[in-house]
Parts: C-alpha cells; sequence; structure tokens
C-alpha cells in the first residue's frame, strides 16, 4: 500500500482532476483524460519500476494495458473517482461528476465518457443519477481471478450547453 500511494503522489498530474476539499481534508477526487494528457500520465515503466520493483513493474504494467482507452473526438474521459469511505452517501461522488461536466461544457466537448465495473454497482446507480447512459457492456469472466471483476459497463453523458451553470 505504501509503494502504491508513493507511486501516485510522484506521478498523479493534478491538473488533470476535480477535488472536493472541506477543512483541508480531501473528500475526494476524479481523474480525466484529454488530448494534452490525464491524471496518470506520469505512471512509465520507469515510475512503475521505482516504485514496485522490476517484477512489480511488469506485473503493474501489463494489468494497466488493459485499462488504456482512447479518446473519440469532442470527448472527455473520466478516468478514476475516488471518494472517502466516511464522505460517501453525503454528495461528494455528484459533486465531482458535476464538475466534470461543467469543465467539459467550457473546454467543448460533447461527451463525458466514463466506465464502470461490475462489482460496483452503487457507482452505476450514482452515474445514472446524475445523467449518464450505459452505451455498451464488455464481459469477460475469465478474467475475474486477475482483476476481480467481470464486466464493464461504458457511460455517457451528453453535454448540453444550455443547462450548464458556469
Amino acid at each position: 500500500k505504501e509503494h502504491r500511494i508513493k507511486l501516485y503522489v510522484d506521478t498523479f498530474d493534478p491538473s488533470h482532476s476535480m477535488t472536493v476539499v472541506a477543512d483541508g481534508t480531501m473528500l475526494g477526487i476524479a481523474g480525466f483524460k484529454d488530448s494534452r494528457g490525464a491524471l496518470t500520465s506520469g505512471i512509465t515503466f520507469d515510475s512503475l519500476k521505482a516504485n514496485l520493483g522490476f517484477v512489480g513493474a511488469i506485473r503493474a504494467g501489463t494489468i494497466l494495458t488493459f485499462y488504456e482507452r482512447e479518446l473519440s473526438r469532442g470527448e472527455l474521459l473520466m478516468d478514476g473517482i475516488s471518494v472517502a469511505p466516511d464522505a460517501r452517501g453525503k454528495g461528494v461522488g455528484t459533486q465531482l461528476l458535476n464538475q466534470l461536466i461543467v469543465y467539459a461544457g467550457q473546454n467543448g466537448y460533447q461527451t463525458l465518457r466514463l466506465d464502470v465495473i461490475d462489482t460496483n454497482p452503487a457507482a452505476k446507480r450514482l452515474y445514472e443519477r446524475v445523467g449518464f447512459v450505459t452505451k455498451k457492456t464488455q464481459r469477460f469472466p475469465y478474467l475475474n481471478w486477475l482483476f476481480g471483476f467481470s464486466g464493464v459497463a461504458t457511460l455517457e453523458y451528453r453535454i448540453d450547453r444550455t443547462e450548464l451553470k458556469y
């Protein structure tokens, strides 16, 4: 766990994230990917090797290749979201998603896309409540042993600039 946290501190690009902070404590973070980079852009084989060792870097790098997602034209990609356990159910996730929607609208994107794993139904309900719509679902039960999940749903939010509150 300590090595992973150090990796995140060393490699994350905060310019590609939205946060919710209260009383100096980060309650949540949502990363995004655009044509200029991503929250996770700094994760390279060298940074993995420095934080996890050579064997750990090979393992992590192999797994991370399965998570790589390409951007479509006019699309902002949510590259992960995390809410502190004691802040869940208090609107932090909704605030983060709304920040991303406004950012997408302000920067000319037509859609905001994200993926959610099948073992996280609470997150999928949150996304749908905010207005995301499932576009496709992929199943790969043979990889459950590796990832801890066996399916991914891709959801999309269509940006309507007339509804955005800047």
